[in-house]
């Protein structure tokens, strides 16, 4: 049997290889044949050799061993990698082109000013200039100086800028107690306390802090309608008048109002306007036809009355005492020896017709008068007692109507004018450039509207100003102390 499957394999192999019929021709068999080989070389190229599909097979189906990973530590990693290789011609090749290029830049362009050092600019001065250098080099110093250190150059400045003034608008001081009618808004003298009056017998008195202002007391003065008032200057008293021919005053330790009988040397003259003596020797009240009446601060007794050509419209003292300025209808600036009681000296305010505002500098440097059109012309005391006509070192238009009052601070840093007949009737002036500041009211406050009263604290901290409306307005001057 297996013989004669030999003999019919045999047979059938001869039949593949022979044509499958006699028809086919010769070349359509070699080309079959060789389309036969190709595909088997292709199977071949693509699949393989047998024997490797069987070997491919065979791993497919063995199982795959699980394979150990190393797991890193944290201490194992490196802080910082290394490179694999450092290159010395690289690095070599870097610091000449660096150098090549600083020195061409060296060459191309000269070394500013600003940055050379004092050494060079010394080198450069010549042997002529001798006479010049130790000004030349203290200013180089200073430049040196401010380039090599920043230094302190932000902190807060000791003067008073001269463009804009920093305040902060406060609680009105008299919130707690608002009047219709404003006679007087003041500061005491000693302690952070305000006082109010007005026509309504009664004056009040709040604790400053600048956010809640504690009313502290009231006091009623019967048949006392209270025109002018005033702290005196130890703190103790407080001067009422009313425009009679009598005062009173309200003493702070007892707290009892007294009243002070009528002078029979004085008839009828009404007692109203009045200032206070920095020394406390004296209180003086504005009279009629130019005559100013002396009273004792201590005994409240009358001594003597001055007399003045015209009517006398402002007073003020020097900051001892010994000097007062009066000023009035003619124009002209009456200067006291309060000493001796006399005239020593008068001028005329320049330009003016009927003088209305005075006011002198605690350092006695300045004299400010205020004038019926709104000028408010700044003097140098010393030239004015030196002359009859002096001119004033600066003349301030920026108020347009009559001026009221006139008030320096206590630094002689700048000075407050106001008038009642505008709404922003408040100009403050800084010292000793004599230029307003540009800020206020208009920019920060517009509720000013025709102040009445005003006044500084004891340190400048604060500005009060008394409105038609009743208000004590209250304002933080930021560049000074507390009060």
């Amino acid at each position: 049997m297996e013989k004669e499957e030999e003999i019919t394999q045999t047979v059938v192999d001869d039949q593949l290889d022979k044509p499958k019929s006699h028809k086919l021709s010769k070349s359509r068999y070699k080309a079959e044949k060789r389309k036969n080989k190709t595909v088997r070389h292709l199977e071949h190229v693509v699949f393989g050799d047998e024997s490797l599909v069987v070997d491919q097979i065979e791993k497919n189906f063995q199982p795959k061993k699980k394979s150990k990973k190393h797991k890193v530590a944290e201490n194992d990693v490196p802080a910082t990698r290394k490179a694999a290789w450092e290159d010395l011609d690289d690095e070599a090749e870097y610091e000449n082109n660096v150098t090549v290029v600083r020195a061409s830049h060296q060459l191309s362009l000269e070394t500013p000013k600003w940055a050379k050092l004092k050494n060079s600019e010394k080198r450069k001065r010549s042997s002529k200039q001798t006479s010049d250098s130790d000004d030349d080099e203290n200013l180089d110093d200073n430049r040196i100086g401010l380039l090599q250190s920043t230094g302190n150059y932000l902190s807060k400045s000791s003067s008073l800028s001269s463009i804009t003034i920093q305040l902060k608008k406060c609680t009105d001081a008299n919130r707690d107690n608002p009047s219709q009618y404003l006679t007087a808004s003041e500061f005491h003298p000693k302690s952070t306390v305000l006082m109010t009056a007005g026509r309504k017998c009664r004056f009040n008195l709040f604790q400053i802090d600048g956010e809640r202002n504690r009313k502290i007391h009231t006091i009623f003065v019967d048949r006392l309608p209270i025109k002018h008032s005033h702290f005196s200057r130890d703190g103790l008293q407080i001067v009422l008048s009313s425009g009679y021919n009598y005062f009173s005053y309200f003493d702070m330790e007892s707290a009892k109002l007294i009243r002070v009988p009528r002078f029979n040397s004085l008839d009828n003259n009404q007692l109203s306007d009045f200032i206070l003596s920095p020394d406390g020797r004296y209180i003086v009240f504005l009279g009629q036809y130019g005559y100013m009446h002396l009273v004792s601060s201590n005994s409240k007794e009358y001594l003597t009355s001055l007399k003045m050509n015209g009517s006398v419209d402002a007073a003020a003292f020097s900051k001892d005492g010994d000097r007062m300025f009066s000023f009035g209808s003619d124009g002209q600036v009456y200067v006291w020896d309060m000493n001796s009681r006399c005239c020593i000296h008068r001028f005329y305010d320049d330009g003016c017709v009927n003088g209305t505002a005075v006011s002198v500098s605690p350092n006695y440097k300045y004299l400010a008068c205020g004038s019926d059109s709104g000028v408010v012309n700044i003097y140098d005391v010393d030239t004015c007692m030196a002359s009859l006509t002096p001119r004033p070192q600066k003349a301030i238009m920026n108020l347009t109507t009559e001026c009221d009052s006139l008030l320096f601070n206590h630094s002689n840093e700048f000075l407050a004018a106001t008038s009642i007949h505008s709404e922003t009737g408040v100009k403050l002036i800084h010292l000793p450039s004599m230029t307003v500041f540009r800020n206020f009211p208009d920019s920060l406050d517009t509720d000013v509207t025709y102040p009445r009263h005003l006044d500084i604290s004891p340190n400048s901290g604060y500005l009060t100003i008394g409105n038609n409306k009743g208000q004590a307005l209250l304002y933080r001057i930021k560049h000074f102390g507390n009060y």
